[in-house]
């Protein structure tokens, strides 16, 4: 479970279902909450938005840095890190490319 707006409104939507926040994933820019199925119908009673893959891809787009304006080059962290391992080589990829440093959660 993601939040479009806040970690507030994600944090406080757990606690109506009653998740505990150790199950609260912090990581890059899509922190989440894992949900169990029954939980997730739950959710979904509450007022959550079921939203797939590719809904959720072009949501997030424009939060990724990107840098550059020609041919598309997408860079993707190693586990445990982040975008942020990027940030020393972005500037010179993006002479000649449009750079996407994308978080992934998982």
């Amino acid at each position: 479970m993601v939040s479009d707006s806040s970690l507030g409104e994600l944090h406080g939507f757990a606690r109506r279902l009653g998740l505990r926040r150790e199950r609260f994933q912090e990581h890059g820019r899509l922190p989440h909450y894992d949900l169990r199925p029954e939980t997730r119908k739950k959710a979904i009673a509450l007022g959550a938005e079921v939203v797939g893959f590719k809904e959720l891809c072009r949501r997030e787009r424009d939060r990724y840095p990107t840098a550059g304006e020609v041919t598309p080059l997408v860079l993707l962290h190693g586990v445990g890190t982040s975008s942020g391992e990027w940030s020393w080589v972005l500037p010179d990829l993006a002479r000649k490319h449009l750079v996407y440093a994308v978080d992934l959660p998982g």
